[in-house]
């Protein structure tokens, strides 16, 4: 349920709203999935230009990531090329 007024403990029908729960919580402004959802930016502050499976990510951030781990599993033996 949904508070349309905002206030958890009313029980006024008409304030109440059924909704999906990851609905509601991007309808609350001090949830987590909120503030995450108004983020445009990395945390280095390339744009999020790539998603997969409902999660965005910065495309330069994984391709520097995967380079890193192509290089350590190279090093340990893991990777043969």
């Amino acid at each position: 349920m949904n508070h349309t007024c905002r206030i958890r403990l009313c029980v006024n029908p008409q304030h109440l709203q059924v909704v999906t729960p990851s609905e509601n919580a991007l309808r609350d402004s001090r949830s987590i999935g909120y503030v995450n959802s108004q983020k445009t930016h990395c945390k280095r502050g390339h744009v999020f230009d790539r998603s997969y499976g409902g999660v965005r990510y910065c495309s330069i951030c994984a391709a520097e990531k995967s380079k890193r781990l192509r290089a350590k599993w190279k090093a340990e033996g893991i990777l043969q090329i």
